[in-house]
């Protein structure tokens, strides 16, 4: 709710639920987080008790990054529709 996410995002489409984590990390990192606070937060919840879950979480994130990044890179450039729109990763 807090950053404009409203129904039951599980049944909605990928994009709606990939522009909702983004919205969800993004306030989070907008609150001056640090990435790797903000990736635990969007993981376990802001105020988890537990935060191991989302460390784990974050160590994966940081140590993929790179890799993924190209994949999303590659990805993109393979698809003619989107080539225009293709974000700056």
């Amino acid at each position: 709710k807090k950053v404009g996410v409203r129904g039951e995002l599980i049944k909605a489409d990928a994009s709606k639920q990939v522009h909702a984590g983004i919205a969800v990390l993004d306030s989070y990192r907008k609150e001056g987080e640090p990435l790797r606070n903000a990736l635990v937060a969007y993981n376990v919840g802001p105020n988890a008790k537990d935060k191991s879950r989302g460390i784990v979480y974050a160590n994966l994130v940081e140590q993929n990054a790179a890799k993924w990044r190209q994949e999303a890179v590659t990805f993109l450039q393979e698809q003619p529709q989107i080539e225009s729109t293709t974000p700056n990763l």
